[in-house]
């Protein structure tokens, strides 16, 4: 496990100086080569980020509904 989680680290650093230095073209063309060599680890880290955004949004959009400094009092943490 420790090793898979290496191998994500170098990839994620690979594409962090990626793309530092390439077009778009370029950078489609090196995603759809490590999606290939690595389809599970691309699949967790599609449904990681696809997750991470959701949250993010959701937290946006609750944050934007209330006006600052209301409290829903009554509700769970959860449903707050």
């Amino acid at each position: 496990m420790a090793g898979l989680v290496e191998q994500g680290a170098d990839q994620l650093a690979n594409f962090a100086q990626t793309l530092r230095n390439s077009d778009a073209r370029t950078m489609l063309a090196q995603v759809e080569d490590f999606a290939r060599r690595q389809p599970v680890l691309f699949t967790g880290a599609a449904v990681a980020l696809g997750f991470a955004l959701t949250r993010a949004a959701g937290m946006t959009a609750t944050a934007t509904a209330r006006p600052a400094g209301t409290r829903q009092e009554g509700l769970p943490h959860e449903y707050r």
